[in-house]
């Protein structure tokens, strides 16, 4: 069983927000900046709205989740109250953490709470092996993005990422905002890589973003098969790069890897496995395990940081 899952940033927007409450395909919207009225939510006969109260007019919600009403998924889903606040909203489906962020890029009066990375930094102290945090991050990085500049807070919001064994499953350098940049990102655990799959971007909308799709399964691969090989901490920047490459031609036979022409979607597909399952067994035999370290308090961090800025 697959669910698609579409994600937006409305603009505060009625008639955006609207319009993806009307469209048929999705079984799961991830919503950031969509509009509120004083009442609440727009309500719709086809979806069940996941969010929090805020009690303030001023700070409405800056993220909703809505679950499909007619699917199964309202026996699957669960509310996680802890994680879910003006600017995310977490759910549990079935064994999958999903995370619905608005990353406030900086505190102002309006709004002076810490961008939403802040509190999952300090909240989440335990690592999540299949955990999903998708949205509006409102970052630059040159992981998802080449033309970068030097940015710390996104910095420490992608090594928090690594950290917790998270890698980026929406294609670098998709634009997605104004034509021009990507910030509405999607990052996976890594032990869920063969069960959420990229779809592609919608441009087609009224919003100054794009629609970002993707499908999430619920068996353990997309086909239902075996677990595949997991590349859960390895370093990669120490790779025994000469290993890798004679490893990878040996895989490459014992795997039946072909250049044939392909002459379907489905062959495509399964050598694209084949291939993925090849490369991530290489990388096991080629790189050495990360040594997971307890990170130090913050306070200390603060206090390099300002022994660095002395100098």
């Amino acid at each position: 069983m697959n669910y698609k899952v579409f994600q937006l940033n409305c603009h505060k927007s009625k008639s955006i927000t609207e319009t993806i409450l009307d469209k048929k395909e999705p079984d799961i919207l991830l919503l950031q900046e969509p509009y509120f009225n004083n009442y609440g939510p727009i309500k719709h006969k086809d979806w069940i709205p996941i969010f929090t109260e805020t009690g303030k007019e001023k700070n409405k919600c800056r993220a909703i989740t809505y679950i499909r009403s007619n699917s199964d998924l309202r026996a699957l889903t669960t509310k996680i109250e802890k994680f879910t606040n003006r600017d995310m909203v977490t759910i549990l489906v079935k064994d999958i953490t999903i995370v619905n962020v608005y990353n406030q890029p900086k505190p102002s009066k309006k709004y002076p709470e810490p961008p939403v990375f802040e509190f999952l930094k300090r909240e989440i102290k335990e690592q999540y092996s299949k955990i999903v945090i998708a949205g509006d991050y409102n970052l630059h990085h040159k992981e998802w993005e080449s033309r970068a500049g030097p940015n710390t807070e996104a910095d420490e919001v992608v090594e928090w990422l690594h950290e917790n064994d998270m890698m980026l499953i929406t294609p670098r350098n998709q634009k997605t905002y104004n034509n021009r940049t990507n910030i509405d990102l999607v990052y996976g655990s890594v032990d869920l890589l063969h069960r959420i799959s990229f779809s592609g971007v919608d441009e087609n909308t009224l919003s100054d973003h794009s629609i970002v799709e993707w499908d999430i399964y619920m068996s353990q691969s997309k086909n239902g098969d075996e677990v595949f090989t997991s590349v859960k901490r390895l370093n990669i920047k120490n790779a025994y790069w000469e290993k890798f490459d004679k490893e990878l031609s040996s895989a490459i036979k014992d795997f039946d890897v072909h250049n044939k022409a392909l002459k379907s979607t489905d062959q495509i597909d399964d050598q694209a496995k084949v291939l993925e399952e090849a490369v991530k067994r290489v990388m096991a035999k080629s790189m050495e395990e990360i040594k997971v370290m307890r990170k130090s308090k913050s306070y200390r961090n603060e206090k390099l940081r300002e022994k660095v800025e002395q100098l």
